[in-house]
Order: structure tokens, then sequence, then C-alpha cells
């Protein structure tokens, strides 16, 4: 049995609910950080363990990540998942086999679906929340893990999904995507600086750059 599942969504639920819907495989707890604060789950999950958060603003996929390590942290590891993410009928229970609290598993679409064990949290820590609202969080984790000498940990065994698209919640909404063309810059360029200065440091959130990422309020042309 998988312990946890954490699911961070910003909108197309629809897509979530039928990802909830392929789940074939026994978790004990489903963890969805919603970060547009609308989600309402299905009577149809009921067979399903899942607790909704429905935060009041974007908290932001790294952030979530966290989320879902601090809620469960007896967990011996952490399964996470995106919802443009498609389940194979075996995807779960290759996951479950693969994963335990020494290994970091990394699925055929990356970062779209993987696990990290607890030991790997221990010694690493958790993903580097300046990264807001979402991209480069995953390429910092794993570099910080090679570079603090347990790239031996990291496993890319056949645990295979399908990928509908790596952009579809943006694209799904003008004014998030010409926000997500800013903050690529953005955080391409705080990553860029903290691996020249050989920081494999995990920083907590910062306020000012929680602000002037945010795609809500960033000054587009749309």
């Amino acid at each position: 049995m998988i312990p946890v599942l954490t699911i961070p969504v910003l909108n197309r639920y629809d897509l979530l609910d039928k990802l909830l819907d392929s789940i074939n495989y026994p978790i004990e707890n489903i963890f969805i950080v919603d970060n547009g604060g609308q989600y309402k789950l299905d009577k149809r999950h009921n067979n399903l363990n899942i607790k909704v958060l429905n935060m009041p603003c974007n908290f932001g996929v790294g952030p979530s990540w966290n989320l879902g390590i601090k809620c469960y942290p007896h967990s011996d590891y952490f399964t996470f998942i995106a919802i443009d993410a498609e389940l194979l009928p075996n995807s779960l229970e290759k996951m479950g086999k693969h994963s335990n609290k020494d290994s970091m598993i990394i699925s055929n679409y990356g970062f779209s679906f993987f696990s990290i064990g607890a030991e790997i949290i221990k010694k690493v820590g958790l993903f580097d929340e300046n990264y807001y609202p979402a991209y480069y969080e995953d390429f910092d984790f794993e570099d910080r893990v090679r570079k603090m000498g347990y790239k031996n940990n990291i496993k890319y065994p056949d645990v295979n999904i399908n990928l509908l698209d790596t952009t579809v919640t943006v694209k799904s909404d003008p004014k998030l995507m010409a926000g997500k063309n800013i903050t690529d810059i953005s955080n391409k360029s705080y990553y860029d600086a903290k691996f020249a200065g050989f920081n494999w440091t995990c920083y907590n959130w910062e306020l000012q750059r929680r602000v002037d990422n945010d795609w809500n309020f960033l000054e587009t042309s749309v």
C-alpha cells in the first residue's frame, strides 16, 4: 500500500476527477492541495481516503509538495502526481513496489509522478519554496540530491504513465500563461545564481519573492 499520494491542483478539476477515477491500487492517504480553492469532492470517490485542502490562494507546486510531507511525517516515503498525468493499469503498483525510505523513484515523465523516501528528505531537506509558483523546484531538488552525495539513491525503474501536457494548467488560462512566461525567467535566474554559488540549501519562502511572482497580480499584456 502506498502511504500517501499528494496531488496539487490549480484548475482543470475535470482532469483531477479523471485521475482519481483511474486509481486502482491501495493508497492509505490521498492528499489534494487545491490551490484554486473551488474543488468539491464527488461522491463517487467516497471509497478513497481523500483529504482536500482548499487554499485561499495559489500556494505553489513546491510548497504543496512540502505540505504532503509535513502533514504525513511518519510515512516511509512520499508519492506525488500531477493532474495532467494518466495512470496506466500498473503505474501505482509499480511505484509502490519500487519506493522505499532510502530511494527517490522517478517515472518516465519525471516529476509528473515520483516518490521520495523519508531518509532522503531528512538528508536533503524539503523543496525550495522560492521557486514560486511553479517550475525549477524539481530540478533544484534533484540537483541537491546529487550534489549532496546521494545520486545512487535516485532510481529510474519501469514506472510509466501517459502525460497530456506539462503546461495544461496554465494553457487553460491566458493570464496564467502570461504570468508563467514572466516567472519562468525569475525562477531560472534564481536557480542559476543558487547553483553557480555551489549553494545546495533548501530555503524557506521569502515574502517579497512570493508577492513579486504572484500570477494573479503580475502586470502582463493579457
